[in-house]
């Protein structure tokens, strides 16, 4: 598969050691500066979208459990992957989160209220330009 031929399942797996946690709190790596070149906090977006989000950037398709089970937490996924892609200006993204949404809620209707839920409070942690 493409995940393992290209080194992308290391990538979505990826989770911080310890000594990068700590030395991140502490600021020690490079005089008190961060040991990242550059962090996004997404404080709207689980890990789970933003890997799935990830994944759908290099393979053009979101997980097979988020595409496949309409339910409540993949609904909710789903809305968080759609505002990462129109905060980041990915259409791509953006329209295969809203397609994939827009079919769960054809399929389960109460799905509608997790997912006004879900963009309701997304947006409060967002810039008010958004």
């Amino acid at each position: 598969s493409i995940m393992s031929v290209r080194g992308w399942d290391k990538i979505l797996n990826w989770e911080p050691n310890e000594n990068e946690v700590e030395r991140e709190r502490s600021g020690s790596a490079k005089g008190g500066e961060s040991s990242y070149r550059h962090r996004v906090e997404l404080e709207f977006a689980s890990m789970d979208a933003i890997r799935a989000a990830v994944r759908f950037l290099a393979t053009r398709s979101f997980p097979e459990g988020l595409k496949d089970e309409a339910n409540e937490c993949n609904m909710r996924v789903l809305c968080q992957i759609y505002l990462v892609g129109r905060l980041f200006k990915i259409p791509s993204l953006k329209n295969q989160a809203y397609c994939t949404a827009r079919v769960f809620m054809n399929k389960v209707p109460n799905l509608v209220c997790a997912a006004f839920d879900e963009c309701n409070a997304s947006t409060k942690l967002c810039s008010p330009e958004y």
